[in-house]
């Protein structure tokens, strides 16, 4: 189905805060597969889901309304299967979100059919996934894909930001690693070094 989202709710401290328009076209490619029909189960309503977890990702991510937050006009959400996980394509106010269906459905069944668990790991998924729309990019260190100082950023605040936000279902990294091993690593070491810093 076509879903068509209206401006975000302002709360907590961002009432003078409003999104331009953020519009939701969820092409849902094959409603009858195991996958589709457990994230519709989950998502009844994804314009709202999507409306509070931008709020709380935007919340994380600045200190206020009047930071130069990225412009998020349009977005479009797809489910399908096959391809990676989840993934972000973000340019000039146009979102472009994917979902994997054959993770969704996996994750279900091995969670014994746990609608909520299933529900805690995709809003999990959407946070990281809509961090990577409001976050702000590092300069002077490369692109995506081509800089591990980049990549591991980008990967790292998302995931931190997914925690931040409580929808982090992960357990910390064990002791070692490098701070730019990217995604939960990179991520708790950008936790700390909020906690133990600026």
């Amino acid at each position: 189905g076509w879903i068509s989202i209206a401006t975000v709710s302002a709360q907590s401290g961002w009432s003078d805060f409003k999104f331009r328009t953020l519009l939701t076209y969820g092409q849902l490619n094959t409603p009858l597969e195991p996958g589709t029909a457990a994230f519709r189960k989950v998502f009844p309503n994804l314009e709202n889901d999507i409306n509070e977890t931008s709020r709380k990702v935007i919340e994380v991510l600045y200190s206020s309304p009047s930071d130069p937050i990225p412009a998020a006009e349009t977005m479009y959400y797809t489910v399908y299967p096959g391809g990676p996980l989840s993934g972000n394509a973000s340019s000039n106010g146009v979102t472009n979100l994917t979902l994997n269906s054959e993770y969704v459905r996996k994750f279900y069944e091995e969670h014994n059919n746990d609608l909520n668990a299933l529900r805690e790991e995709l809003v999990g998924v959407l946070s990281h996934e809509l961090c990577h729309t409001f976050q702000a990019q590092p300069k002077g260190c490369g692109e995506y894909g081509s800089s591990p100082v980049f990549t591991s950023f980008i990967e790292g605040m998302a995931d931190a930001t997914r925690y931040l936000c409580g929808d982090h279902n992960w357990s910390k990294p064990a002791a070692g690693g490098h701070y730019l091993n990217g995604y939960s690593t990179t991520g708790f070491f950008l936790i700390y070094l909020q906690h133990t810093s600026d």
